[in-house]
């Protein structure tokens, strides 16, 4: 696993600049630092700059495990290509299958809501395709494992404080940049993310025309590259930025960024 941001790492970069690349990353822990209430997580103001001015050099997305809506109102006024929340599941307009997946998670949610009832340090989110269980507490973590683990047909996915219960057979974060890359005929993707839903990109990178970034090194990532901090996602944006200030970028296909709600 090499640093991105290494000098060694720039002639990659140069390289992904002179093609035509799609730059994907992921929303908590990515562009905003993981906080204590996920209802708290915002955008740096230095970050909102810096993506907003990439985004008018590079075509950008955002694949998160929050819900499509969730993320494009934490965005502000960053025009993206593409905003995909539920872990790859939602996107626009919503995919084949959705309605069924929406009444599958509400059933879960009522099972969770149901068993975890009185437990401190649970908190249920319904993101509409996907759960979420955030948790605090050993007690809470023990509770909440066994409740989703008694969740009939669903994959169970951890994370930094929270673990996910999405739908098997769903579009994963993996399968949605694949999507995104066959819509817009690009020949490259950067990815960058933190988590364990991440994974789901990174592993693909065999498959796919893909540069995988994980923030925050750590053996067990698939990624090939990684950034220390999560402060450093700015860094490699001004770097990508700087790589393509004053050269127009690869014609791309035609398509309207997603802003609205």
């Amino acid at each position: 696993m090499k640093d991105i941001l290494a000098r060694r790492s720039r002639p990659l970069l140069r390289e992904l600049a002179a093609q035509r690349t799609l730059l994907v990353l992921d929303f908590d822990g990515t562009l905003a630092p993981i906080v204590e209430s996920r209802h708290r997580a915002r955008l740096p103001a230095g970050t909102v700059r810096l993506l907003r001015a990439v985004a008018g050099a590079w075509p950008c997305a955002v694949i998160s495990g929050r819900s499509r809506a969730d993320v494009v109102a934490r965005l502000g006024d960053v025009r993206l290509l593409a905003v995909v929340g539920n872990h790859g599941a939602e996107d626009r307009p919503p995919l084949p299958g959705a309605a069924g997946w929406r009444r599958r998670v509400r059933g879960w949610r009522r099972r969770l809501e149901a068993e975890l009832a009185g437990v401190r340090g649970v908190d249920v989110e319904d993101k509409g395709l996907s759960l979420a269980v955030h948790v605090r507490g050993a007690a809470a973590q023990r509770r909440a494992a066994l409740a989703l683990a008694g969740l009939e047909g669903a994959r169970v996915v951890g994370g930094k404080r929270v673990r996910n219960a999405t739908i098997p057979g769903a579009p994963d974060k993996g399968e949605a940049l694949l999507r995104l890359l066959r819509r817009g005929g690009f020949e490259r993707a950067i990815f960058v993310g933190d988590d364990d839903t991440d994974e789901d990109v990174f592993r693909r990178a065999p498959e796919l025309p893909l540069v995988g970034v994980v923030v925050g090194r750590r053996r067990s990532s698939a990624a090939g590259y990684y950034l220390r901090r999560q402060g450093d996602v700015a860094r490699l944006l001004s770097v990508l930025g700087e790589l393509r200030r004053g050269v127009p970028p690869p014609r791309q296909p035609r398509r309207s960024p997603q802003r609205s709600r």
